[in-house]
């Protein structure tokens, strides 16, 4: 605790400890009769009071003392002063005599600690660390004066922990009572020599001030010089050693990013390895040749791809190429066999042929995109073609709202799931073949569903299907019209839309293909 916190709760405990007495009338009854009588006078009225009074204990004086030396420890001495007849209570709370009956005159004024310890004779081994705090009591009816009261407190142990705890601090703290001083946290020094620093006033006569000591100013200066010096010659005897060890390891990081962006100008990608977690930690240097690592890493594996793609492009035009057919030609020659069929009267040939020719033309003609609606068109030929070949056995439903028919679709996207149906998936042998192509719109995109009652696809064949779909494997596939149009769809409208395929609750094969929900702008 700090000497002026100590001084101001010692203050507040003499104020409450005083208006104890001016308020309860049985102790200020009794404390002026305790020092205006003598001690058998005053003991036959204590005893004359106690017998006529009805409690069982008596509010005295000598137990208003007891209980403030019980309670305050360091509250070593309490007087009790009568300016009339000057008689002296001292009521001690260390010394062998606990009461002491005694006869001063006191000044009429207030004395300070030094004159109350002189008057008393109370000089002793601690009286250089007594502080008083002096209080009057007057009677509140009469207002005739009951007593002068000091209470002396022993601060040593408080002045013992200041003093110690102040030869770190480069201040001295000196405590006065009326001009007098009382402590100094170091008594050899002349404290009027000293520049103060700041001033307390603390309970009424009691003044704490704060001065500057030079010397241990200056001690605190030579300290943090030496302290400096030390800790600068440690860092220039550790930092040559670190400074080499930093520019070997700088000079190694560099020569490995100049040999990595050598290999990578060369096209040489094998060194490379992929960085682990740990070595995302360091300089930039560090962070350079992480970076490096992955940067050859995703070139390499970006020409790979481009390679790899440019092999499959290639093989697929060979496909395509052996599969492609001039439609043209086709065109002009199924005319002809119709005219044919019409002039021999097979009806079924010549409109089979019709639809046929139907089906080329559309698709030699046009644009990429068209519109839902004519996709739809072209399906309902191609269907038409399957229907009058089986004969009552194949039996179709195209469905779709007056909302989206006006949405574009890349042409034939449709055309080669029906086809996947037709040739992979339909029971020659039953007459209840079924086919349906039903069209919704989910929020911005489109969801057309080819469901057919099929010959169905093992869950096996469905992974696998639905994987190559996924890694574009044209080498492996064998379903070559979903392929097409999975990857189309994807070029066009993005790697959200294409092709998926499931089983169904028919035992068939369900077939969904997703795309945006797009219509052509109007031009103006």
């Amino acid at each position: 605790m700090s000497l002026k916190a100590e001084l101001t709760k010692e203050k507040t405990v003499i104020d409450t400890l005083t208006d104890e007495l001016f308020f309860q009338q049985p102790y200020l009854e009794d404390l002026g009769n305790f020092i205006s009588l003598d001690y058998g006078d005053y003991f036959e009225f204590k005893t004359d009071r106690y017998m006529a009074d009805d409690a069982s204990s008596y509010l005295g004086t000598l137990n208003f003392v007891k209980k403030v030396f019980y309670t305050y420890p360091n509250c070593v001495k309490i007087v009790f002063y009568n300016t009339d007849n000057q008689h002296v209570r001292l009521f001690s709370n260390t010394d062998g005599d606990y009461l002491q009956y005694l006869t001063a005159p006191f000044p009429e004024r207030s004395i300070n600690t030094k004159q109350l310890v002189s008057l008393l004779n109370l000089e002793n081994d601690k009286s250089d660390n007594y502080i008083s705090f002096h209080k009057t009591l007057n009677n509140p009816a009469s207002l005739d004066n009951v007593a002068e009261m000091y209470y002396i407190f022993d601060l040593s142990n408080l002045y013992e922990e200041l003093t110690k705890k102040n030869r770190a601090s480069s201040g001295e703290l000196f405590l006065y009572n009326e001009g007098e001083l009382l402590f100094a946290t170091n008594p050899d020094l002349d404290g009027e020599k000293l520049k103060t620093i700041q001033i307390d006033n603390v309970s009424g006569n009691y003044q704490l001030v704060s001065k500057e000591n030079p010397d241990k100013l200056l001690q605190q200066v030579y300290f943090v010089y030496f302290y400096f010096a030390l800790v600068s010659v440690l860092i220039v005897l550790l930092a040559i050693p670190l400074s080499f060890k930093h520019l070997r390891q700088f000079d190694y990081k560099l020569g490995n990013i100049i040999n990595k962006m050598t290999a990578i100008q060369n096209g040489e990608f094998d060194s490379f390895t992929a960085p682990v977690a740990s070595e995302h930690k360091g300089d930039e240097l560090d962070v350079i040749n992480v970076n490096l690592d992955k940067m050859a890493l995703q070139l390499k594996k970006y020409i790979d791809n481009v390679y790899v793609s440019q092999i499959k492009q290639k093989n697929y035009q060979m496909k395509t190429l052996r599969a492609q057919i001039n439609p043209h030609f086709l065109y002009n020659t199924l005319e002809s066999i119709r005219m044919k069929a019409v002039i021999n009267h097979d009806d079924d040939v010549a409109e089979m042929l019709f639809t046929a020719s139907r089906l080329y033309k559309n698709m030699i003609k046009g644009k990429e995109l068209t519109t839902l609606k004519d996709e739809l068109s072209l399906c309902d030929s191609y269907l038409r073609l399957f229907e009058i070949r089986f004969e009552d056995r194949l039996f179709y439903d195209i469905s779709f709202s007056e909302e989206i028919e006006e949405a574009l679709i890349e042409k034939l996207s449709i055309q080669p799931l029906i086809e996947n149906y037709v040739v992979h998936g339909i029971k020659q042998e039953e007459d209840n073949n079924f086919i349906e192509i039903a069209c919704t719109k989910e929020k911005t995109d489109i969801l057309i569903q080819v469901q057919d009652n099929g010959k169905g696809i093992s869950e096996e064949k469905l992974k696998q299907i639905n994987q190559q779909l996924v890694d574009n494997d044209v080498e492996a596939s064998d379903s070559m019209g979903l392929l097409n149009v999975h990857q189309r769809i994807k070029e066009l409208f993005g790697e959200q839309y294409g092709v998926s395929v499931a089983g169904n609750e028919w035992g068939g094969t369900t077939v969904s293909l997703r795309i945006p929900f797009q219509v052509r702008e109007e031009s103006n």
